[in-house]
């Protein structure tokens, strides 16, 4: 029962986790209002992308730097006042702990979850194996769970079975595709030996 609850939380937080894309729009939006309250006139395109480059480090093309100027005039009021300062900081920390929960519970990612192992999810040797599950999620087989690969949440209940029931009939199809299937089998039901391998020093 309590794993349920816990599946269920977690599928709850990633449908309402907002996309990069998301992030991103909000960041553009609330440039633009500040931008106008500071007396600038660009439009929310033009601040986020101007934010973007300033966040890489990249030289800003003169009509961006001329849209975002308001910014750095509001920047050095605040910086003359140390109380200011000292609330600008705060509310800096508040905005990325909060920023930094989204972007981590959000199913956008660097990396393409239906072909690439996420790198955060620890598997065992052996394990790694990626499949669709019937949610149209993909998962990744952890060595003793199934656990949704763009996430790292545990998968649902109801999907871990067919994970399961897909992985063991590709592996069969592996060893019918290596022509060693009737080996196998024999193996499996105790009619042959299996081959023994050598020393492990």
């Amino acid at each position: 029962m309590q794993v349920t609850q816990i599946t269920s939380l977690e599928k709850e937080t990633i449908n309402e986790a907002p996309s990069i894309k998301d992030i991103k729009a909000k960041v553009s939006q609330g440039a633009k209002r500040m931008s106008a309250k500071l007396g600038g006139k660009g439009s929310a395109s033009q601040m986020g992308k101007g934010l973007e480059k300033l966040e890489k480090g990249e030289a800003l093309p003169a009509n961006l730097a001329k849209q975002l100027a308001p910014f750095a005039k509001g920047l050095q009021a605040i910086f003359a006042d140390v109380g200011q300062l000292q609330k600008f900081q705060t509310l800096i920390a508040q905005a990325e702990k909060k920023a930094g929960v989204e972007k981590s519970a959000t199913t956008t990612t660097d990396f393409d979850p239906k072909k690439v192992p996420n790198p955060k999810i620890k598997v065992a040797p052996g394990a790694g194996q990626l499949l669709d599950g019937d949610d149209g999620q993909t998962y990744i087989w952890q060595g003793a769970q199934w656990k949704n690969n763009a996430t790292g949440a545990i998968a649902p209940k109801d999907v871990s079975p067919g994970l399961s029931t897909k992985r063991v009939t590709n592996i069969a199809k592996e060893i019918n595709k290596a022509g060693v299937g009737e080996a196998v089998k024999a193996m499996l039901t105790g009619t042959k030996a299996a081959p023994i391998g050598p020393a492990v020093r």
